[in-house]
């Protein structure tokens, strides 16, 4: 779900998302000079409308096809990964061996909510305008407790235990929620579509709320509360059914559905994270990017105090800040001078 303050703050009119594209290219060649070759053919590619496209298997099924409007070039592409697999996810076996904790607390929090002991409307449905809210159906609710890294303050505090979880099994997760899917229900076959503005598009295809939109981020799920042998996910034409205490990871922007036909809701603790064949240079680059975004949408003060501050290691100066100009590169080197020689270009 597309959190409020991914809301960018650009104007939607192309030529301004096209400024906005430039001047974040820009920045984060200049922040990261050198191994972050597919994080800026990705970006460019997005910039131009490119998009991945692909049947996957012998490419006679519609369902087995890849779609994402960014992407990374040379990544594992598959519809399940091996979650046994120690060296690429590490934090499975443990937080599987300890998923006992994250149901207790799913169940205490489920029971007042039964009671009215907490407000209800923190489960929250899908957007329509953004996730395709159709292909869901009425039951499907999502409990955030991360975003894009964020942890939710309100909603964390009835998760203590399961944060510390997280945490302690180093879940290198960039989003964290629980998503309840009702009896005798299903999720239809989909990916995300694509919002016709561009600024929109910028930021839900390159922000982890949305992973159906590239291919950098895969999702696990840890089955917590599942009727047994009665609920699945597909993804292309591959199925598993969810086990309590599991964890099964796939890619999303393969085509995939769901289907729950047990009497009792199906819960999952949905973590997203970050694609494995990614270096960390890449990875820093594309939260650069984010924080681009961020500031973006605060305004065109804050993006150029964010500018100055990353780009250049130094503060705006005060005369500067009510300009709603784009930020003077040139001018500001010769500014700078010193002290844009040293500055660390890491995040």
């Amino acid at each position: 779900m597309l959190p409020k303050r991914f809301v960018l703050y650009a104007s939607s009119a192309s030529t301004a998302a096209t400024s906005l594209s430039l001047r974040i290219l820009n920045g984060v060649k200049m922040k990261f000079p050198s191994k972050i070759e597919r994080v800026i053919e990705c970006f460019t590619s997005f910039s131009q409308g490119t998009e991945l496209d692909n049947l996957l298997g012998d490419g006679n099924s519609a369902h087995n096809r890849q779609k994402a409007n960014c992407y990374v070039q040379g990544l594992t592409t598959q519809t399940f990964h091996d979650e046994k697999n120690a060296q690429k996810f590490p934090w499975v076996a443990k937080l599987e061996s300890n998923s006992h904790i994250v149901a207790k607390e799913l169940q205490e929090f489920i029971k007042k909510d039964k009671l009215k002991q907490i407000d209800s409307s923190k489960w929250l449905g899908p957007r329509f305008e953004i996730e395709g809210g159709g292909h869901y159906g009425n039951d499907w609710k999502t409990l955030g407790l991360q975003d894009r890294g964020l942890w939710d303050g309100e909603n964390v505090a009835e998760f203590p235990k399961t944060i510390e979880l997280l945490k302690k099994c180093k879940v290198p997760s960039c989003e964290v929620f629980f998503a309840r899917q009702g009896p005798h229900s299903g999720i239809q076959p989909h990916r995300y579509p694509l919002t016709h503005s561009f600024t929109h598009s910028l930021v839900n295809s390159l922000t982890c709320s949305l992973s159906d939109l590239n291919n950098f981020i895969i999702t696990a799920h840890l089955a917590v509360d599942v009727p047994l042998n009665q609920s699945y996910i597909r993804v292309g034409d591959d199925i598993k059914y969810w086990e309590n205490g599991k964890v099964l990871i796939f890619d999303t922007s393969i085509y995939h559905s769901t289907r729950n036909d047990g009497d009792s809701d199906r819960y999952v603790l949905l973590i997203r994270f970050w694609h494995p064949d990614l270096t960390t240079e890449e990875i820093n680059a594309f939260s650069f990017i984010f924080n681009y975004l961020d500031h973006a949408n605060m305004g065109e003060s804050a993006l150029q105090q964010f500018e100055y501050e990353q780009l250049y290691g130094m503060k705006m100066p005060k005369q500067s800040k009510s300009s709603a100009e784009p930020l003077d590169a040139e001018r500001i080197k010769k500014k700078s001078s010193d002290k844009s020689k040293g500055f660390h270009r890491g995040v």
